[in-house]
């Protein structure tokens, strides 16, 4: 994820740290054979693979075709991997607008429901409950900082710590309240 301004809104950073997280994680799970994300912007299958896949690709659902993508090719015993290399790089732009970026969340929060594959929904209820413990325990960024930092280092060298700490420390709210607005308004995008 790249911003199209020399200087990048706190928004558009805190996105980029969000996406390099993300994206490290998706690389990290794929290689070890237990996919758990999968990014549209950064998706790459085989024609016979998506139309094998299509009955499970939830139309009904406003977004996450990336999402169901990955699961049906798993459920089918797929191979899903990682080509990880900067020719076959999508560049994504981060949101401009906080009601955007709000948006968004909420829609990607709105399809965890929908999940049916044991990594995904696993990996999803440890972020959750991580996130919940740190808003109960607010030390709890203590540990958590440096694991996630690395993760967003590996893919965005240029994120500053402080960045970093900040969407650290306001990570747990909004995407608690994502997950929240987006399970009540998953069906009205």
């Amino acid at each position: 994820m790249e911003s199209e301004n020399e200087h990048p809104s706190l928004l558009e950073r805190l996105q980029i740290a969000e996406y390099a997280a993300i994206q490290e994680l998706t690389i990290r799970t794929a290689r070890q054979g237990r996919a758990v994300m999968c990014s549209g912007a950064n998706l790459l299958a085989r024609r016979e693979a998506w139309l094998a896949c299509e009955p499970d690709l939830h139309p009904e659902i406003p977004s996450g075709d990336d999402m169901f993508l990955l699961e049906a090719m798993k459920r089918r015993g797929m191979r899903v991997g990682v080509l990880d290399e900067e020719a076959y790089t999508a560049v994504v732009r981060p949101l401009t607008t906080w009601r955007a970026f709000w948006r968004q969340r909420m829609r990607w929060a709105g399809k965890a429901p929908h999940y049916s594959d044991r990594d995904i929904r696993r990996c999803g209820a440890w972020i959750v409950a991580a996130n919940i413990l740190q808003v109960l325990c607010p030390p709890v960024l203590l540990v958590k900082f440096p694991i996630e930092y690395s993760l967003i280092k590996r893919r965005s060298a240029t994120t500053p710590w402080a960045v970093a700490l900040l969407l650290e420390a306001v990570y747990p709210f909004y995407m608690l309240g994502a997950l929240l607005g987006g399970l009540r308004h998953s069906k009205r995008w």
